[in-house]
């Protein structure tokens, strides 16, 4: 396997072409904030490498591993599942010079292996992504390799598919679901050539190999085949002289074979004949559409060819989607308009094209929505969140890193009182126990709510208490930290809880180990990290109580060493146990 990929432990020499990062321009998640484990680490030259370890300068993402999607706040997923390589998070960054890429430098730190696709952005405007047309060309793509790489710094550098032009903007994509722990970026080098070099635009496409060439004849962009959609006619199809045994199948019968099929499988079976042109338009065939995994792809003219079979559309996600303008708010607001009337979950994180009026038309159209994603939709003033609150019906709101004040919340909470899922996790509110209260009052309810990095205090805990369903809570990295007769309140009140985040909270006092291993019998999540006197005893008692516990991170527990926790593995095979460390 490493063969095939440049890898080097050397420490960072100058870079000829683009450099390191000048500047972040999007990213979907980070663990850290005010430097600490921040994606703005990513920019100018490597700090540790080639250390290996866990280092607080070092970009790192917010999730990794299967737990998160096991535990209640998860996003279901929906349709028939994409083939290929999964993305969970991206990265979006920004060189100083143009050039034609030659290679990537990634220069990991912790837990390698994450890297799944490269992409590099051809922009009319000199690199500026939010305005103008664009267009993203694959350099490289794979599958995660975080199972078998060993537990040491490296510089994955993979062989890149050459480019016909100039690049100083590059997006990388992220599959953490296999790693062991959270994984950690320390730099990332463009080389390459300056357009100035008198490299010819045919010597550039030699990269394109055979393989190349015939894995591109293959794909069928959602824009390519509704443009072949447009070309089919009765005509072409009368003069068909050959008809396949699979095209006399009774139309019923074809109809529930293509409710299997995705949404790229369904552009192209539009494309050979009149029949199956008719067929695969069927609404009933996309009444759960993913469309995150186009975002490539998907403009304003592949939207509009797909309003024309979405009235029954149930549940769909543009998350990613419309970088550099390739979606219109207008086209967007037509499908909303067209399409939004039966919707219940709806999902747009990370979507620039999102606006105040959005929102509005969202909040009439929609009334049937269960589920918002507007996560990381960072560019909403505050005010853009108040039309929510006419969506009464709504179950799970997610508001991860937008600018949203309690105030606005607040109201929202009040109209929406079936709240469930609650994600208010890197928001920087005025008063998070205002928040809690409103919750307390309104939303009895509420199974899950995040509220990573906020300042929730003993006050807005024991309010929050008033959820007895709550199954899920995670504060860690908040103000609780100095607030822990709140947390065992909390504990002791709401004792459904499967999944408790406390990390760098008090939990080495006595009394809340305590108050956890009596009362949590059905936890199966739990994050302790930063816990600097938790006894090894407190947890072994826990352990035995909390018998359904299936991860626990004691990452940065003093009396927790290498050996210790080893023992506590073989002892207890069942549980998960993190522990990290710094070289």
């Amino acid at each position: 396997m490493h063969g095939l990929f440049n890898y080097s432990t050397t420490s960072p020499v100058s870079i000829p072409g683009g450099g390191f990062v000048k500047e972040v321009l999007n990213y979907s998640s980070e663990y850290g904030r005010f430097q600490a484990y921040t994606v703005s680490n990513i920019v100018g030259e490597p700090r540790r490498y080639p250390k290996y370890g866990d280092f607080v300068s070092s970009m790192v993402l917010r999730t990794y591993g299967k737990w998160w999607k096991t535990a209640p706040m998860a996003s279901k997923p929906f349709g028939v599942p994409h083939e290929g390589v999964e993305s969970q998070d991206f990265l979006e960054v920004l060189f100083d010079k143009q050039v034609y890429p030659k290679e990537v430098r990634f220069y990991e730190t912790y837990n390698p292996g994450c890297i799944v696709r490269i992409y590099a952005c051809n922009s009319n405007h000199d690199g500026d992504f939010k305005t103008g047309e664009i267009r993203w060309a694959l350099l490289w793509q794979g599958p995660p390799q975080s199972k078998e790489c060993i537990a040491e710094s490296r510089i994955f550098s993979p062989p890149l598919n050459k480019i016909d032009f100039p690049t100083n903007l590059i997006r990388v994509e992220f599959d953490c679901q296999y790693s062991d722990y959270y994984t950690e970026l320390d730099g990332i080098a463009l080389v390459g050539t300056e357009p100035s070099s008198k490299q010819t635009v045919e010597d550039r496409a030699l990269g394109f190999t055979i393989e190349n060439t015939c894995k591109l004849l293959k794909q069928v962009s959602i824009e390519q085949s509704a443009k072949k959609e447009e070309k089919v006619s009765p005509l072409s199809a009368a003069k068909e002289q050959d008809i396949d045994y699979f095209s006399r199948l009774p139309i019923e019968t074809i109809s529930k074979i293509l409710i299997y099929l995705g949404l790229k499988d369904l552009c192209s079976i539009a494309c050979t004949n009149t029949k199956f042109l008719y067929l695969a338009y069927d609404p009933l065939l996309y009444q759960e559409i993913d469309l995150q995994p186009f975002w490539v792809s998907l403009d304003d003219i592949a939207l509009q060819s797909l309003q024309l079979r979405t009235q029954n559309l149930v549940k769909t996600s543009f998350s990613w989607t419309g970088a550099g303008g390739q979606i219109s708010e207008s086209v967007f607001h037509d499908f909303i308009s067209n399409s939004g009337s039966n919707l219940e979950v709806l999902r747009l994180g990370c979507c620039r094209f999102i606006t105040c009026e959005t929102l509005q038309i969202i909040s009439k159209t929609c009334t049937k929505l269960e589920e918002l994603d507007l996560q990381a939709c960072i560019h909403l003033k505050p005010s853009s969140f108040l039309p929510i609150k006419n969506l009464v019906k709504l179950k799970k709101l997610d508001l991860y890193r937008c600018s949203i004040t309690d105030t606005i919340l607040i109201e929202i909470l009040a109209n929406c009182a079936e709240i469930e899922y609650l994600n208010i996790g890197a928001t920087v509110m005025t008063s998070m126990d205002a928040i809690a209260i409103q919750l307390g009052k309104t939303c009895h309810n509420l199974k899950a709510i995040d509220l990573w990095r906020s300042n929730i205090t003993t006050k807005g805990l024991i309010a929050l208490s008033d959820c007895k369903e709550l199954l899920e809570v995670d504060i860690g990295w908040t103000k609780a930290s100095k607030e822990l007769h709140g947390i065992i309140h909390l504990v002791k009140c709401c004792v459904k809880l499967k999944k408790l985040f406390l990390t760098f909270c008090p939990v080495s006092n006595p009394e809340l180990m305590n108050s956890i291993a009596n009362n949590l019998h059905g936890l199966e999540q739990l994050d302790l990290l930063g816990s600097q006197s938790l006894s090894v005893e407190s947890i072994e008692n826990m352990f035995k109580k909390c018998q359904k516990l299936k991860f626990v991170d004691l990452s940065f527990c003093r009396h927790f060493t290498v050996e210790v926790v080893d023992t506590l593995r073989k002892s207890y095979t069942h549980i998960d146990i993190k522990r990290s460390f710094q070289d």
